[in-house]
């Protein structure tokens, strides 16, 4: 089987992202209400995937300037999100982790992400859905070992 040219995998890629997250916004529609910025919730989901981390950590993670990302760990920390302490491996340092309430409003937004993709991808023949899940398995071993 011949690959599809990259341009037209990447047009295939965009579209699947397009249409699942197109259909997956209902629910998080309705948390509109949460006041986060597009830079806050990725500094919030950050600190989440990762654990508690510094200030400059978060800062690499997210590539963007160390004002920057203060201002963002600023703001999270007003809206109780997140909460500033003590770094039990180096008490000279201080780390940004979640507050209960970070925790969880980041446990309600990842399950309405979760049941969102699990209606969309639920309307694929389940031939489909095997075949997909085969590939990108494929596709992520593929990558572990390359430069």
């Amino acid at each position: 089987m011949q690959s599809p040219p990259p341009e037209d995998l990447w047009s295939a890629l965009v579209s699947f992202r397009h249409r699942v997250v197109d259909q997956m916004q209902d629910g998080l529609a309705g948390m509109a209400g949460l006041d986060l910025s597009l830079p806050q919730s990725i500094a919030l989901f950050q600190i989440a995937e990762a654990g508690p981390m510094t200030v400059s950590g978060l800062q690499a993670r997210m590539k963007r300037s160390q004002a920057t990302t203060s201002h963002l760990v600023n703001q999270l920390e007003k809206k109780g999100l997140v909460e500033r302490g003590d770094d039990p491996g180096d008490a000279r340092r201080t780390v940004v982790r979640l507050s209960r309430r970070g925790a969880r409003l980041v446990d309600r937004v990842e399950a309405l992400r979760r049941k969102g993709f699990e209606r969309v991808m639920g309307r694929l023949p389940q031939p489909v859905r095997r075949q997909l899940e085969t590939a990108l398995r494929a596709t992520l071993r593929a990558l572990e070992v390359l430069p």
